[in-house]
């Protein structure tokens, strides 16, 4: 069943496109990795997701209901962390969820609460200021307050950004408790690609506001849909004289240099054979694996690519 259904999602600033025709959708039980460099588009799609910011054109539904129409009813069954969380420094972190309690309107007792901060690993530091919080702690207090009105659907964005290893082994354990045993629905948006492969269900890719691909990681990495890529010294031209043949239904996309194929991996042999025959000089031509080998393959900028790898 899908919770979330994005449909057509568009959003301009001015001259920039920061989300094109976007369409994707979230299962109930998924953990949903939303996966694409810094700048994608990634924060700007969860802000219309949670009506921070207003789309261009296309539609949202949770919950099967319109979010447009029904932002209050589904909002209250919505939990988010967006960036760092807003907290009371100064009061401690049992303060602090008690206080988000009373601003929702949930009733909820001490020992709830108590239970709250355990589960997030902060049990014995619910009475310790969040100013002596790290980073990590301040963040999984933050999902502990997103919790407080039991949703059914969790929305974080770059919840492992500035932690430290144990921090993001932290948030990656928390994250995968309120999916296998509190059954929550996850959208968690990350450029970090081994993060979203060692969490996610499901995971969408999108690269300058556009969608890449979108599947589990299993079928992304299926060697029946082997990614593809050959260097060749004019992608165009190379392209044009592969649409005639049957060879032009594998090509996902061109950049300056490549041309990149999805297709089983036995076929690699022959569409080299194909490439030599249409008289296009390969300067190399490379299976991807991995799953950044993947990622930096769809994506049309190389940047921040140690960013991947941490």
């Amino acid at each position: 069943m899908a919770l979330v259904t994005v449909s057509r999602l568009t959003k301009k600033f001015r001259t920039h496109v920061a989300v094109d025709d976007l369409s994707f959708s979230v299962n109930e039980g998924d953990v949903y990795g939303f996966l694409g460099q810094n700048g994608a588009g990634k924060s700007t799609t969860i802000r219309m997701l949670l009506t921070l910011v207003t789309p261009t054109a296309g539609h949202i539904e949770i919950f099967g209901l319109d979010l447009k129409k029904e932002r209050k009813k589904i909002l209250s069954q919505v939990g988010a962390v967006i960036e760092k969380p807003d907290l009371y420094k100064y009061l401690s972190a049992y303060e602090n969820l008690s206080l988000f309690a009373r601003m929702s309107g949930t009733k909820i007792g001490k020992k709830e609460l108590f239970a709250q901060l355990d589960m997030v690993g902060l049990g014995d530091r619910r009475d310790d200021k969040v100013k002596t919080f790290s980073q990590g702690m301040k963040q999984r207090l933050g999902i502990a307050v997103s919790l407080i009105h039991n949703p059914r659907l969790i929305i974080l964005d770059e919840p492992t950004n500035g932690l430290d290893p144990q921090g993001i082994a932290d948030m990656r354990n928390l994250i995968l408790h309120l999916s296998r045993h509190l059954h929550k629905t996850i959208i968690v948006s990350s450029h970090l690609l081994y993060e979203i492969e060692q969490v996610s269900t499901r995971m969408l890719i999108i690269d300058e506001g556009k969608k890449m691909v979108e599947g589990s990681v299993a079928t992304l990495m299926d060697p029946s849909k082997t990614l593809v890529e050959a260097e060749v010294p004019d992608p165009g031209k190379a392209a044009n004289l592969l649409e005639p043949t049957s060879w032009f239904q594998y090509l996902q996309k061109t950049t300056n240099h490549t041309l990149v194929f999805q297709l089983p991996k036995e076929l690699i042999p022959d569409l080299n054979r194909e490439l030599v025959q249409l008289q296009i000089d390969v300067l190399s031509l490379q299976a991807k694996n991995s799953l950044e080998a993947y990622f930096l393959s769809l994506t049309r900028t190389k940047q921040h690519v140690a960013a991947f790898t941490d």
